[in-house]
């Protein structure tokens, strides 16, 4: 071929490294192409690039949600146009995952690799205190009076980040309580309704009158000397954990992050995990090599071996966290914390973006600042929140046309039924499912 496939990545020197290698041993060698990949310093240039027209055909490792920035702006490649892309994906992904991913009937990109949040607790500590492994979060607060007597306490993701709190953390307090941030049709919010409300009660409550700890710049330190022994952390506190504490060998777990009791008696445990996600840009001229190539990254085969040689070229501090189910499976964990994994990604729940997305994840944030931070009331906080999100709500819906001028919504904006979308663009057809 006298113009080759153009792929950018999005990873650092040494794993685009071992990503070159493969290409060249395999995709290349099997497909008589010679694509070598780029390196991308800043993905924001991908606006740029696609802005000038120079931008690749296929990118791989971008934050999980820029598929969607670049969909809503008609750059990326559905891809549900792709005949088999539904079937190959429900058989390798968790479908929750690609819930950000979706527009408007669409999917425009696929993740690649999870940020799964567990919780950590250390053995030796509960066992002194003869504390129980919390399942929901009734024995969190059941477990607090003893932690704040002997000065610890439990961590939460609210803890380890900055004053701006993510839809990924806040998230599973508002899904575990069966509220959601959008109603369905998109065209407001719904996180003041009763479910909502219980949520963000529950969500603050905790700090208010639990006295969780409100900051934890460094979750991996507090958990190694004791402070904290027990909190929720990501995929990379537990590498820290495996390959820095060695003094801690035998005695700390992972389990289940805690959740919410349901009235059938079940737990809900609700939580976010996408990370990073590969994408094909709509103006490509190869839509069917830029698909067979992105078919063979996301593959089980591909993602183990990645991963694979990445550990054993490295060490475990490289392992890759890949979002591929079958990849996973295979990867050197003990067999124990791999099934407590695998059954917290079975509970992904991730948040649709929305256009208005920034202003609701901003001002549900400031419910958590309001109220923990400045001592406000929670419905004071959730009323200025329910004004801000709707207003930006309309001006946002209007811009992209699923409102008129008058407020009248025009089309649903809804990103929930995945699976419906898939087999609607697959001709209805039967698809593997996990």
């Amino acid at each position: 071929d006298t113009e080759q496939l153009q792929v950018w990545v999005n990873m650092s020197i040494s794993y685009a490294e071992v990503l070159q290698q493969m290409i060249d041993e395999s995709y290349n060698q099997e497909n008589g192409t010679k694509i070598s990949i780029a390196l991308m310093p800043n993905e924001q240039k991908l606006i740029l690039a696609n802005a000038s027209g120079n931008n690749p055909d296929v990118v791989l490792g971008i934050n999980f949600y820029t598929p969607y920035e670049l969909a809503i702006r008609g750059a990326a490649k559905d891809l549900l146009e792709y005949e088999d892309f539904a079937s190959f994906h429900q058989s390798q992904y968790n479908v929750a995952g690609l819930v950000p991913l979706a527009y408007d009937g669409g999917i425009y990109g696929a993740v690649d690799s999870l940020n799964y949040q567990v919780l950590f607790y250390r053995k030796d500590i509960l066992e002194s205190l003869e504390l129980p492994v919390p399942e929901t979060w009734d024995d969190v607060k059941d477990m607090m009076p003893t932690l704040l007597r002997y000065s610890m306490n439990f961590s939460t993701s609210l803890a380890t980040g900055s004053s701006f709190k993510t839809f990924n953390m806040t998230g599973p307090f508002i899904y575990q309580n069966g509220g959601d941030f959008y109603s369905p049709d998109g065209a407001n919010v719904a996180f003041n309704n009763s479910a909502g409300q219980e949520g963000l009660l529950q969500m603050t409550e905790l700090f208010r009158v639990y006295s969780l700890t409100e900051s934890n710049a460094n979750f991996f330190n507090s958990f190694r000397y004791g402070e904290t022994p027990l909190g929720v952390g990501n995929f990379s506190t537990y590498v820290q954990l495996m390959t820095a504490a060695p003094e801690l060998e035998g005695k700390w777990g992972i389990a289940l992050i805690p959740g919410e009791l349901q009235e059938d008696g079940s737990v809900a445990y609700y939580q976010a995990a996408d990370s990073t996600a590969s994408m094909i840009f709509d103006n490509t001229d190869k839509p069917d090599e830029a698909w067979d190539f992105l078919k063979w990254w996301l593959s089980s085969e591909t993602q183990a071996e990645f991963s694979n040689r990445l550990e054993s070229t490295y060490g475990p501090a490289y392992r890759w966290n890949t979002a591929n189910l079958k990849a996973f499976a295979q990867l050197p964990y003990p067999e124990e914390d791999k099934q407590i994994i695998l059954e917290q990604i079975s509970y992904q729940k991730e948040t649709g973006r929305h256009p208005a997305g920034y202003m609701v994840e901003r001002e549900v944030s400031n419910i958590w600042n309001q109220v923990v931070v400045n001592g406000k009331g929670l419905t004071e906080s959730i009323d200025r929140a329910v004004i801000a999100s709707n207003r930006e709500i309309i001006r946002k819906l209007q811009e992209f046309g699923f409102m008129d001028e008058n407020g009248n919504l025009i089309k649903p904006y809804t990103t929930e039924d995945i699976i419906a979308w898939m087999k609607e663009r697959e001709g209805g057809g039967e698809s593997e499912t996990d």
